[in-house]
């Protein structure tokens, strides 16, 4: 573990700190054993509850889904737990007995919204609150073995893969990737948080420094090749996250260049989930990090 203590000495890792959408409110976020969701629409707050898109929920418990469009009724079967639920129905069936819901499954701009804590409980799983994260918790008290995401939860790296992460930090350090990320994101904080600032400053500082500089970023990630298929696959969130964020950015000078505030609206979408990424991102390397210094 020599190689990984004198690496960690002279890394000077920075963590990215997800671009803020102008306009838009924070949305609430679901993780599932570690991983947040990403969803098409939002989960929304109805009666001091979580709703959340039902297909969604479902399959990350992994829980085979029926739909009856005639009824609106959805039926989730996962091992020998079985719920059905009846949408505007306050009343389930949660393995043959009948349960009350404290709020009733909804259609939200056309999709299918269904009760976060009910279904999860149903199936087995624990739910908290993260208040300080605005993010509903969901523990389904068993791991995926066959999943390619990097979790955000414990984990249990050997040492060639310590290693490879902390070469994988040093090349982004050697690269000047945080300092890039920085310059562009400082730009665009800097306009956007100035109430004096016009649509033409916004659109100039853009075109001229945020775009340029964030491609140089990602071109700059791009070129990081870890060796070891667990960096490799935490690289490549990065890498999707920076070309999201990118793709936020392009929306924002198409809105700009033609009045669109629909495009503004679908800019910070394209930034909400870049920012997911994110999160999912800084979780699992704080993991690899706490990991290294354990093993010293």
């Amino acid at each position: 573990m020599k190689k990984i203590a004198i690496l960690l000495t002279i890394l000077s890792l920075v963590l990215i700190i997800g671009l803020t959408p102008i306009y838009a409110e924070e949305p609430i976020k679901v993780s599932v054993d570690g991983t947040i969701l990403t969803f098409d629409v939002n989960p929304t707050v109805v009666e001091n509850r979580t709703l959340v898109p039902l297909r969604a929920i479902f399959e990350s418990l992994g829980a085979e889904i029926q739909w009856d469009n005639a009824t609106k009724t959805v039926t989730g079967i996962k091992g020998n737990n079985k719920i059905i639920l009846q949408i505007g129905d306050n009343y389930a069936m949660v393995n043959g007995e009948k349960k009350e819901l404290e709020v009733a499954g909804k259609i939200i701009d056309n999709r299918t919204m269904v009760p976060a804590r009910f279904i999860a409980e149903s199936l087995g799983a624990s739910v908290s609150w993260d208040a300080g994260k605005k993010m509903v918790v969901i523990a389904s008290n068993k791991a995926d073995e066959n999943s390619n995401t990097v979790t955000t939860g414990e984990i249990d790296p050997t040492e060639s893969i310590l290693i490879d992460f902390a070469e994988y930090i040093f090349q982004m350090e050697e690269l000047g990737l945080g300092d890039l990320e920085n310059q562009a994101t400082d730009a665009y904080s800097g306009v956007t948080s100035d109430s004096t600032a016009t649509d033409q400053d916004f659109y100039d500082i853009l075109t001229a420094e945020v775009i340029p500089t964030y491609k140089e970023f990602l071109a700059g990630l791009e070129k990081l090749s870890p060796k070891t298929k667990e960096i490799d696959q935490l690289n490549k969130i990065y890498i999707e996250a920076a070309k999201t964020n990118l793709e936020s950015f392009n929306l924002m000078i198409q809105a700009l260049e033609n009045n669109d505030e629909k495009l503004i609206e679908k800019a910070n979408e394209k930034m909400d989930s870049a920012a997911k990424l994110i999160e999912q991102w800084e979780a699992a390397t704080n993991n690899y990090i706490n990991a290294i210094e354990n093993s010293n």
